[in-house]
């Protein structure tokens, strides 16, 4: 399973963007933004432009791969 190391839109209020200014400037979709409270998968394209506010941070900053029982089972 992929899942956020962090509150992505935390992180991005920390770094001076507001979920009503990534909304009004078209940064980010409200469904992404909704998405991100509900910490469910976004778009790549999401994605990217989160690594780009968040000053060119790596994705694997942002996300991580975490086994989940399904995937482990034997078949």
């Amino acid at each position: 399973m992929i899942r956020y190391k962090t509150d992505i839109l935390h992180m991005l209020k920390g770094f001076g963007y507001s979920q009503y200014e990534l909304r009004n400037k078209g940064l980010l979709s409200a469904s992404a933004m909704k998405a991100l409270r509900e910490n469910k998968p976004i778009s790549f394209e999401s994605l990217n432009t989160v690594c780009m506010l968040l000053n060119d941070i790596p994705v694997s900053e942002v996300i991580e791969y975490v086994p989940d029982q399904k995937e482990n089972s034997p078949k």
